[in-house]
């Protein structure tokens, strides 16, 4: 049996250029075999046994970063606040909102609720008679914590040597000089 190429087709098999089938697909044509799915879903299963954990650790990373920038901010409103006031009476993050030392919670804060970057607690209070200020940073993981206290060391000015302390939550204090 010849087969038929496009050019040798009489013009009522062809509809803009298109060729017109006249029988129904079947056989070997009709799909893929259960080998070509079996190797294509091994290849997207490979793929996201490579991709999803680097792409965690990338979400990670920025969370990382965002709650990096937070405490930075926050250190800064406190030294702010210390200047203007001349001391950490009454302070708390409340009062830094408040009156505008501090600009507000990072993405996946709820505004005026005290959360951070992972939507945990954040918290600020003066201690030592008002000489020094407390951050207390909840995070979700102690890793998390871990990694935050690497960045934090030698900062200025905290005093003494940040901690991470996981009961009942994973919580990083800070103390500002």
């Amino acid at each position: 049996m010849k087969m038929k190429t496009l050019f040798s087709l009489p013009s009522s098999d062809r509809v803009s250029g298109r060729l017109l089938r006249k029988k129904p697909i079947s056989g070997r044509e009709a799909g893929l075999t259960f080998i070509e799915l079996s190797v294509g879903l091994a290849v997207v299963a490979l793929l996201a046994v490579f991709l999803v954990p680097r792409m965690t650790d990338l979400f990670d990373k920025s969370k990382l970063e965002l709650a990096n920038q937070e405490l930075v901010t926050v250190i800064a409103s406190i030294q702010q606040y210390r200047s203007q006031n001349g001391d950490y009476t009454s302070l708390t993050l409340k009062e830094l909102l408040d009156n505008g030392y501090y600009p507000g919670p990072y993405s996946g804060a709820t505004p005026g609720t005290g959360q951070n970057t992972y939507g945990e607690d954040i918290t600020v209070t003066s201690v030592s008679s008002n000489a020094d200020a407390q951050i207390t940073y909840d995070f979700a993981t102690a890793v998390g914590c871990q990694q935050m206290l690497d960045r934090l060391s030698g900062l200025q000015p905290i005093k003494g040597t940040p901690t991470c302390t996981n009961s009942p939550a994973t919580l990083l204090t800070l103390v500002i000089e």
